[in-house]
């Protein structure tokens, strides 16, 4: 039983071929230099589905030469003509060879008139060539109709003038083709994001320490909001992505492990208002163009944070809440509320580096 992809698979098989002896061009399906056999089956399944046209096997002293096709009332797309047609597939040495396609009714002028409408543009001399010069049509009158000669390009069967202006074209070609797929890759280069390393070597580490200073400031604002958390032991890689040299740029992050799920490490793009990223430009279309980079980053955050609670009287501090701070840590509130006044507060407070650079800080509450 055959299933509906199958069935699909035959219908556009059977609809190229269809196409395949409505135009002159070359379609997969029945391709010059193919064997006989192959051409054969394939005529058997065109025959069994078009049952208007007529099928004709001619052979010679070394077998299959020929397969003929006639066609009445066709259409043949490309010309925008209608018309009656016999075609002949020519078989040399038990492979398919070339196509001649004979027009009872019309001359060889008027079909020329058809082809100049359609192929014009690849004419060279009396030849039409089709598929980037891969193949050729020449069209000849014989017995007083046309005779179209379908070919595939060989420069041993053209006049030397041809052969000339078709290597010509033919370079052209192949320059425009090499401009386009240039263009496409500087095209590629300019909407892609580059890292930062590619235009200025040693930039990310050189600037570490005042992208860190920056997200400290921006970190600390946000937890004057949202208050402090926990204990905090992750590592994450972070990304500032600027498009094009905006000013503002976007920062993305991405978690290699972390002591807690309740925290993920935000803000970056914030970062804009205390850093700038260098802007790179280069050459496009004759104009300066500013390029699209990235900084990546890794972030190693090994922080304690908490909250304690303080009396400040006569110059003296006094913790009225249970802690476990050094010494340390200790003169370093008392230094950072030197010069608050008396009263009651809560400070909060993060102790710890952010890959290896200090990243303490308070936040001061009066209660």
């Amino acid at each position: 039983m055959i299933n509906l992809q199958t069935t699909l698979k035959m219908k556009t098989s059977l609809w190229f071929a269809f196409l395949l002896l409505s135009t002159f061009k070359s379609f997969c399906q029945l391709e010059m230099g193919q064997s006989k056999d192959k051409a054969v089956v394939f005529f058997k399944v065109l025959e069994q589905n078009n049952p208007r046209w007529f099928f004709n096997e001619k052979f010679g002293k070394n077998g299959l030469n020929e397969i003929e096709v006639k066609k009445y009332n066709a259409m043949y797309y490309d010309l925008k003509l209608r018309t009656d047609a016999v075609l002949h597939f020519i078989f040399e040495e038990g492979i398919y060879s070339y196509r001649t396609t004979e027009f009872p009714h019309l001359s060889a002028e008027f079909v020329k008139g058809k082809f100049d409408e359609s192929y014009g543009s690849s004419k060279i001399g009396d030849y039409y060539f089709v598929e980037n010069y891969r193949y050729f049509n020449h069209i000849r009158s014989e017995g007083n109709h046309a005779v179209v000669y379908f070919r595939k390009t060989a420069v041993e069967q053209l006049p030397t003038a041809v052969t000339k202006e078709l290597d010509k074209r033919k370079a052209e070609m192949e320059n425009n083709q090499k401009q386009q797929e240039k263009a496409a890759i500087d095209f590629h280069y300019i909407n892609q994001y580059h890292d930062i390393e590619e235009f200025q070597a040693g930039y990310t580490q050189k600037a570490f320490p005042e992208i860190v200073k920056a997200y400290l400031k921006v970190q600390k604002e946000y937890f004057k909001k949202d208050g402090l958390f926990s204990d905090l032991k992750a590592l994450y890689k972070v990304k500032l992505s600027q498009r094009e040299g905006s000013w503002a740029y976007t920062g993305s992050t991405e978690k290699i492990h972390s002591n807690t799920e309740d925290f993920q490490l935000r803000h970056f793009s914030d970062l804009r208002f205390e850093f700038q990223l260098p802007k790179f430009t280069t050459e496009y279309h004759g104009r300066e163009r500013a390029l699209s980079i990235e900084v990546n980053l890794l972030f190693d955050l090994q922080l304690d944070r908490g909250e304690i609670e303080l009396k400040k009287k006569k110059g003296e501090i006094k913790f009225t809440s249970d802690h476990q701070l050094s010494e340390e840590r200790i003169e370093y509130i008392e230094s950072h509320l030197a010069s608050y006044e008396k009263g009651n507060y809560r400070i909060g407070y993060q102790f710890g580096t952010i890959s290896g650079m200090d990243a303490n800080f308070i936040i001061v509450n009066e209660l």
